[in-house]
């Protein structure tokens, strides 16, 4: 059963992102990817196709930084260097840069992010992707970290 509530649908309480708004990278199909995802020690992900990665940070870094308001797009053709700054988010509870986990060029952003941020709070590691960057060398994925590091790096954390 859905019922409106504060302008959105929701079912059960939870609520469902516009689906114009949450277009997906084309490597992404319907949550089962068939790309490995690698983690940074700043809490961003990436999953490469084609030498393409898609960028975001993780749910844990949406997490922490509580209700974001405010997301800082990279521009379209900017040039990042590994662990070099992408971006910035703002939320209720601080500032925040975004670091590239990969080098390359930006060749895509989540336009959807400047009108409704919050998809990062419902979506981290889905729709609410930050950027897609045209990887330079695929060596550096070899200084990122697969699922099981991160969440060693996590309970290290605690």
């Amino acid at each position: 059963m859905t019922r409106r509530r504060t302008g959105r649908y929701v079912a059960q309480g939870i609520p469902r992102i516009n689906a114009e708004i949450a277009k997906k990278p084309r490597f992404y199909q319907g949550g089962n990817d068939m790309t490995e995802t690698y983690y940074s020690k700043e809490h961003e992900w990436v999953k490469v196709n084609d030498g393409i990665a898609c960028i975001g940070i993780t749910d844990y870094a949406a997490n922490q930084l509580g209700d974001i308001t405010y997301v800082e797009l990279p521009r379209v053709g900017k040039s990042v260097k590994q662990f070099g700054e992408l971006c910035s988010i703002e939320s209720v509870k601080a500032a925040s840069d975004i670091f590239a986990p990969v080098s390359g060029k930006v060749v895509k952003v989540n336009e959807a992010l400047e009108e409704t941020p919050e998809i990062v709070n419902e979506s981290a590691e889905d729709a609410g992707w930050i950027a897609w960057i045209e990887m330079a060398d695929m060596k550096e994925l070899g200084n990122l970290m697969n699922l099981e590091g991160y969440d060693d790096y996590l309970r290290g954390l605690e």
